[in-house]
């Protein structure tokens, strides 16, 4: 297996996990509240608001994922291409364009 292979498995993976996401993200949502008020009842409240900071980053991931989900992806822009002049030489001392 290749760099390429790998590449392209991790984002066909990282698309199916989109989509997923996506289709379930109210459920996901529930789970997570649900998850961190157990977490919440079992620490007794000792660790009340680290739990809430990392149910929150949880459901930003979530968002995120689902968003993503639903916009088509850009179009990679073309790689320049080698040795090919293109650069601009520097405007001589005195005459530089304001």
């Amino acid at each position: 297996m290749g760099v390429d292979d790998l590449g392209e498995k991790l984002g066909d993976l990282r698309k199916k996990a989109e989509d997923v996401v996506e289709e379930h993200e109210d459920a996901i949502l529930a789970g997570i509240d649900r998850l961190a008020d157990l977490v919440d009842d079992r620490t007794k409240g000792k660790h009340a608001r680290q739990i809430d900071d990392v149910a929150d980053k949880a459901k930003e991931l979530v968002a995120r994922l689902a968003d993503e989900g639903e916009k088509p992806k850009p179009k990679p822009k073309p790689k320049p291409k080698r040795g090919g002049g293109g650069t601009k030489r520097p405007a001589p001392r005195g005459k530089r364009p304001a």
